[in-house]
């Protein structure tokens, strides 16, 4: 036929077009493979390509945030959930958390990087909380000296300023002091920490209003937070409508479970509620957390020698509300 070209092998012999489409399809198929390197793997996987849990709790990340260390904290989420910063315990026999670290993984551009230890000087460090009116770091560390016993060590409150890879202790200005455990920031700058009552014993839940460019000085919260039992490492949402912490009050279904309490319109906060046998078991559950975007909760589960985070729909929120 004058004037096509009819394609042929090396061999001179003529290509059939059942090897044509055969080419076309591998091209296709290397053509999408290459354009989804380097992007995000969607909504679904926005957590090391994971996919997220249901209504009951799964081990969140095992080998990447859950490790064979202890985990030790709550985990700290940066505002628009491309960061986010976590403690553990090193594993291994006469371990401690003096040699708690803070680690960290960061995403761009859907990718998440590999997780690293955070370089800072400070020992005992913990409860990594990004502040949502700047996004510095701030976390509870020392600058003593390395020590077996956990109980001679003093700590303070540091921060990390954006484009400062060294921590700054806070001498004033913030209402946290070092015998802290856990805390947590409102959108808004206002803070919900815990702290120690020599007095008493125990922990309890305070809270200070961020107002003017300053802090308030500390309230203790209700007598619906505050029961007379430990109560520590509160997660407050960013709009201040629920509070959910852990109590070692009676009537839970393990050695400390996690309760919800909810902020009524007119400033009053409800009785704190148990989150039930879903989230609560015979062993620890501690330093909740809730992702930016509030689909899912996070917590450590204390078995022991092993503490893992968990992650659940956070619809088991709403169910107590």
């Amino acid at each position: 036929m004058k004037g096509v070209v009819i394609p042929k092998h090396k061999n001179g012999q003529m290509v059939c077009n059942h090897c044509i489409m055969r080419k076309l399809l591998s091209l296709i198929v290397l053509i999408a493979l290459f354009s989804s390197v380097g992007k995000s793997q969607g909504p679904a996987s926005s957590f090391f390509g994971l996919r997220p849990p249901g209504n009951i709790p799964e081990v969140f990340a095992p080998g990447i945030v859950s490790t064979s260390g202890f985990e030790h904290s709550k985990i700290g989420f940066s505002a628009d959930g491309s960061a986010l910063y976590w403690a553990t315990e090193p594993p291994g026999e006469g371990v401690s958390q003096i040699q708690q670290k803070i680690w960290f993984a960061r995403k761009s551009k859907g990718v998440w990087s590999s997780t690293e230890i955070l370089k800072v000087s400070q020992i005992a460090v913990r409860c990594p909380t990004l502040y949502p009116p700047s996004g510095e770091l701030f976390f509870i560390g020392s600058d003593d000296p390395p020590t077996t016993d956990p109980h001679k060590v003093r700590t303070d409150l540091y921060r990390i300023e954006n484009g400062n890879e060294s921590a700054r202790k806070i001498t004033a200005g913030f209402p946290l002091t070092g015998g802290c455990w856990s805390f947590s920031f409102a959108a808004n700058g206002n803070v919900y920490f815990d702290n120690p009552d020599n007095k008493l014993g125990i922990f309890e839940i305070y809270f200070s209003e961020f107002k003017n460019g300053s802090y308030s000085a500390p309230r203790k919260m209700e007598a619906v937070i505050n029961d007379g039992s430990d109560n520590l490492h509160p997660f407050i949402s960013p709009d201040e409508k629920y509070l959910i912490f852990c109590s070692f009050r009676k009537g839970g279904y393990g050695i400390a479970d996690l309760y919800i309490s909810f902020r009524n319109p007119d400033g009053q906060w409800t009785e704190a509620r148990n989150m039930g046998p879903v989230v609560n078991s015979e062993m620890l559950e501690r330093f909740p957390s809730v992702s930016p975007d509030g689909k899912y909760l996070f917590f450590t589960r204390n078995g022991g020698k092993a503490s893992d985070y968990y992650w659940v729909s956070a619809s088991v929120i709403g169910e107590h509300r």
